[in-house]
């Protein structure tokens, strides 16, 4: 097939996909597929109050569905770990577990733990879009050595630390977790109430893991490019899917980000606006900064906006907030006002806050909808959504409370009585 003609061939598939993909929009809208209550109530990013609850109530055998451990069985068949040293019968259940004060390797608060009456523990560790924080599974690992550690991620992603632990498995929300809720649905077949919720939530790791399509329209789509050889051979073109993420990212660069920045840059001209963008497209750094603002009042407060990547070599898991300049200096300065107001500004949007709980960042938040620059869900939001104004309102809003904080220089004079 020539250059010329497969790239009509999959112009004409291209098109046809999108007329099978609005037809069957149609369809799910007359049967109100479209509508979730955890959309609805703007929960849907929350790991604690929305993820690991809506889990552990389920895993928790003396849970309000009245299945007992009929749901923690089935979860474990899932993983096959049907074998597992673990009571099934006598277990507790406890989300946010506190383990103690976090140090290097001890300490901090464990997402879901089920314990047997023998002392028997399996740990799971559940990531929608935070980032793991420094030794936190070493942390859980030290807390209980036998126990079982599951690490829960979208897409199945491997902790940084993985190779380090005994009886650790990743576990994926696209895979696992919808396959276990399907059979969720079925051991709740006759309560309707309970088997409907379960779908709904279904539907929504579907969104999260972008498989929310119709699995009839995927048989259509399939089939139509098993049609033909032609077809089939574009197919195959299409799916490099890592030479179409890198594209992609390239345009998110340099037709959205580019011209946003440079427009804050016109518009803020006390602020100096930083990016590399050489840097940006070759993906250079251990850590990729996307951009940061300095003023002459911020570098005197020890403090910058700033927009970095916070996944090691990746373009995945943007934060955004006021990070130190120097960390050595950054107890010179009483930070709690910025934080105050930072926590105010931004406790009402869809977004995670980290609030003094870094040696880099006085505050910071996770960039939902727009975290990950290698996911091809997030960066159709960033070329078809409201990034350019998502993303100018966050600055604005950044500088407002910069511009309005007592941040004091804290004085380390010792009075003589």
């Amino acid at each position: 097939m020539s250059e010329i003609v497969e790239k009509k061939t999959i112009q004409n598939l291209l098109s046809q996909i999108k007329t099978i993909s609005r037809s069957y929009d149609k369809v799910e809208k007359a049967l109100g597929e479209n509508f979730n209550i955890f959309s609805v109530l703007g929960i849907e990013h929350y790991e604690e109050t929305t993820h690991s609850r809506f889990i552990g109530e389920l895993l928790n055998i003396n849970g309000h569905h009245n299945f007992g451990n009929k749901f923690l069985i089935a979860f474990l068949n899932t993983l096959d770990l049907n074998n597992i040293d673990f009571d099934f019968i006598n277990y507790s259940i406890y989300l946010e577990h506190y383990i103690g004060n976090v140090t290097e390797t001890t300490g901090g608060r464990i997402d879901i733990l089920l314990v047997d009456c023998n002392g028997k523990k399996i740990m799971i560790e559940n990531k929608i879009y935070a980032r793991e924080q420094k030794n936190q599974l070493l942390r859980y690992y030290n807390y209980n050595e036998s126990g079982t550690l599951l690490f829960l991620t979208l897409y199945g992603y491997n902790s940084d630390n993985h190779k380090s632990f005994d009886n650790y498995i990743n576990i994926s929300y696209s895979e696992n977790i919808i396959k276990w809720l399907n059979r969720c649905q079925e051991i709740s077949v006759e309560n309707p109430i309970l088997r409907e919720t379960i779908k709904q939530y279904k539907n929504l790791i579907k969104k999260l893991t972008n498989q929310n399509i119709n699995s009839f329209m995927n048989e259509e789509i399939a089939n139509l490019f098993i049609r033909n050889r032609e077809n089939y051979k574009a197919l195959l073109t299409l799916s490099n899917k890592d030479n179409f993420i890198d594209e992609f990212y390239k345009a998110a660069v340099n037709n959205h980000l580019v011209p946003v920045l440079e427009e804050l840059k016109s518009e803020n001209p006390n602020y100096k606006i930083n990016y590399n963008l050489e840097n940006l497209l070759n993906k250079k750094g251990e850590w990729i900064n996307l951009f940061n603002i300095r003023s002459k009042y911020l570098e005197n407060k020890n403090i910058n906006i700033n927009f970095t990547f916070g996944s090691k070599n990746k373009m995945r898991g943007l934060i955004g907030g006021f990070n130190f300049n120097n960390q050595e200096d950054k107890n010179k300065y009483d930070y709690s006002d910025l934080n105050k107001k930072f926590q105010e500004v931004f406790s009402s949007l869809e977004v995670r806050l980290y609030i003094d709980k870094s040696d880099y960042w006085a505050c910071h938040f996770d960039y939902w909808g727009f975290m990950h620059w290698d996911y091809l869900n997030d960066l159709n939001n960033i070329i078809h959504g409201n990034f350019k104004e998502n993303l100018k309102e966050k600055v604005f809003k950044l500088i407002n409370i910069a511009e309005s904080s007592n941040i004091k220089e804290i004085s380390n004079k010792i009075e003589n009585n």
